[in-house]
């Protein structure tokens, strides 16, 4: 019996109808992914420190660290040095990285309400793109229950605090609990974080650390001018040799990390995963200052900005430039150094889905996709300008954009920065370009008038967050229209003698940045520093004290106030190896009751008086601003402690997950389609049967 052509072409396409059910449809990427569509999506780990300076790592200048392994990490990858946090303290940074939103930007304080119900993370993208995603350390994103970790799209979260007793390092469990969740993923694509607790107070390293850092003898002169402060500050709380006592216990603290760190990249070799795994290390924002009564080891916290003014609770540099480094072999360049690109911790979202092959809605976020800059392909920078405010009325704010830096005080006061030849932020530029400082004022007025009018903090006597709609898209704030980037990211050169300019900031900066520090270098390891260190004027030592270490802790004459005097409880502590733990705070939902959060714009005047006329009237007075450094000062205490107690939460083992519902979608497709086919092929024959 002959068969006819066309029972052949529809059998042939019916059962092709099987097809798609086996394979499945991927989801589409993005138009520019940079993802290879044959391949296995990358895993990716984010190593989160805390509370760490740009200059605390060997590879990143420090004269006396030792991170081999983080120094092999760069060696293998690329370190970058003009990096910047999302925020200037932990739950700001942290919340900044999960949805690629500002911080200042959402009403309520996330460190008590968590995030708002329908914003888009980084771990729900990837969870809904059949990723697994774990989290394990520290949290501080608000109350974690079940509702909170389905809706972040996180399959295991394990919170785990830092063990100061225990001799591997405090982070020792952190990192196990990850390298666990690594090898019982390995099979699959996945997500980590992996956020630890080194370098944050309470620096306790156990003595098999410590002995590693015996024969470390500081020399203040390998350090630059702000550094000075915290040794200074070191010595008149704990005496003469608190500052070599204090660098040796924070350099064990980082070791005992890097030690870890050097255990979960060896298991990645040994599980045969290394090169299709995306590493990133990085911190939540710069080195903690010197602050009595609100650290345990005050005279311990010895973190360096390698060169850069401030430090955690402030804008300046020190508090917003951290080590960045990512490895992927085969894709990421190995053992470069970018120091011109301008990067940010809000990037990481959108570049991590393209990188994965997840389409987003870009105007969903803040962060920007720097694939092309990660993967060396371009040294440009971010095209938008970053901006920084607490989370309150009255705030510090700052500007980045290019080369350019306006940093503008709670009192009212703007200053200009140059950041290619003076990252230390050593001169005010606002009177010789005074073209720029305008521009920069508006484009940061522009954004602030964007902002909540108000904010809602749980230690400031909020209970009930403001309703806001987490999947609102932030309002979009373009570049200052004066400062026009080339192809290269850079921006023109300003109306004045730039060449003078460079010159004479340079030999300030000589004196302060370490060779590497916001250079070009390519060299990986500590490089030697200058051996004098530059003075600086009375005044601007005392303008400093209060911006530098949080709050003032001298007197007019430079000496240290009796409120600043260590206590016995403080001396006492010095002696426990304690752990902390967080608070339990009470779970919140957002309000979805109308109407939604809406901004109501601030009057230009009164952001713009106070800034440019200086208006003391309009001004905090100074008794406030001692206030308000408490306030910041404060805020790590706020929901930010250590956590003692292991807080783990998984699915129900019984609750079918996503992919696994997926997959069946898909095997009672294959059935249902090859069976239709059946059927059709059934027909055909008959039909062919009854003509011949």
């Amino acid at each position: 019996m002959l068969w006819p052509t066309h029972s052949f072409y529809t059998l042939w396409l019916m059962l092709g109808s099987c097809v798609p059910a086996v394979t499945g449809a991927a989801k589409k990427p993005t138009n520019n992914s940079h993802r290879d569509q044959n391949t296995r999506p990358p895993n990716v780990i984010l190593l989160l420190a805390e509370d760490m300076g740009l200059g605390d790592l060997a590879c990143y200048g420090h004269p006396y660290a030792r991170t081999p392994n983080l120094d092999r990490l760069a060696a293998e990858g690329t370190r970058f040095t003009r990096f910047y946090v999302a925020g200037a303290t932990c739950n700001p940074s942290r919340s900044g990285i999960m949805s690629s939103r500002n911080p200042a930007t959402i009403p309520n304080y996330q460190a008590d309400f968590g995030f708002p119900e329908n914003m888009p993370t980084i771990t729900k993208l990837l969870h809904d793109a059949g990723y697994k995603v774990g989290h394990v350390g520290k949290w501080h994103i608000g109350p974690i229950h079940e509702n909170t970790t389905e809706n972040l799209g996180m399959d295991e979260v394990k919170i785990t605090g830092g063990t100061v007793s225990n001799s591997a390092g405090k982070d020792a469990r952190v990192y196990e609990n990850g390298i666990d969740f690594i090898e019982r993923h390995k099979d699959v694509p996945f997500y980590l974080n992996l956020w630890s607790h080194v370098a944050h107070s309470p620096v306790k390293p156990g003595k098999e650390l410590l002995r590693e850092f015996d024969d470390v003898e500081v020399k203040r002169s390998d350090f630059d001018r702000y550094m000075q402060k915290k040794f200074d500050s070191a010595q008149k709380l704990g005496g003469e040799n608190a500052v070599n006592t204090g660098m040796r216990r924070y350099l064990a603290d980082i070791w005992g990390m890097d030690l870890m760190i050097g255990r979960l990249m060896d298991k990645l070799d040994e599980l045969g995963i290394r090169d299709n795994t995306i590493l990133a290390f990085t911190a939540d924002h710069g080195a903690a200052p010197i602050l009595v009564d609100k650290q345990s080891t005050p005279t311990s916290m010895m973190g360096w900005g390698g060169g850069l003014k401030g430090s955690k609770h402030t804008f300046y540099e020190g508090g917003l430039r951290v080590p960045f480094i990512l490895r992927w072999p085969g894709h990421i360049p190995a053992g470069k150094v970018n120091d011109k690109s301008i990067v940010s911790a809000l990037d990481w979202l959108p570049t991590i889905c393209n990188l994965a092959g997840v389409s987003i809605d870009r105007d969903m976020f803040d962060g920007e996709n720097v694939a092309d800059i990660w993967l060396g392909e371009k040294q440009r920078s971010r095209k938008d300008p970053l901006f920084w405010k607490f989370s309150r009325e009255s705030s510090e704010r700052a500007v980045v954009y290019g080369k350019w830096k306006l940093f503008a005080s709670r009192q009212g006061r703007f200053s200009l920065h140059e950041l290619d030849h003076d990252s230390a932020e050593s001169e005010d530029l606002t009177e010789k370009v005074p073209e720029i400082a305008s521009e920069m004022k508006q484009s940061l007025l522009k954004w602030e008038q964007s902002l909540p009018s108000q904010y809602c903090n749980m230690k400031q006597g909020c209970e009930t967050p403001i309703p806001f709609d987490g999947s609102s898209r932030p309002i979009y704030v373009g570049p200052p229209q004066i400062l026009v980037a080339d192809g290269a990211g850079s921006i023109q050169k300003p109306p004045f003698d730039y060449e003078s300019y460079a010159d004479e900031v340079s030999k300030i900066n000589d004196a302060v940045l370490p060779s590497g520090i916001g250079k070009s270098d390519s060299t990986l390891g500590p490089t030697p520093m200058p051996t004098t260190a530059p003075t600086s004027t009375r005044k601007q030592e005392e303008e400093e004290k209060v911006s530098y270490d949080g709050e003032d802790l001298y007197d007019i004459e430079g000496t240290l106030k009796p409120s600043s005097k260590p206590n016995a409880s403080t001396q006492k502590e010095e002696e426990q190896h304690s752990e902390t733990s967080d608070s339990g705070t009470p779970a919140y939902r957002y309000p979805t009751a109308s109407p939604v959060f809406a901004v109501t714009p601030t009057s230009s005047v009164d952001l713009l008086s106070p800034l440019v006329d200086g208006d003391s009237a309009k001004s905090p007075s100074k008794q406030q601003s001692k206030d308000q450094d408490k306030k910041v000062a404060e805020e790590d205490a706020h929901g930010e402690a250590d956590n003692v107690n292991d807080t783990e939460w998984q699915p129900d083992p019984a609750v079918t997950s996503s992919a696994e519902i997926t997959q069946r979608a898909r095997g009672l497709s294959l059935i249902t389609g090859c069976a239709v086919a059946l059927s059709v092929f059934v027909l055909c024959w008959a039909e062919t049967a009854a003509l011949y």
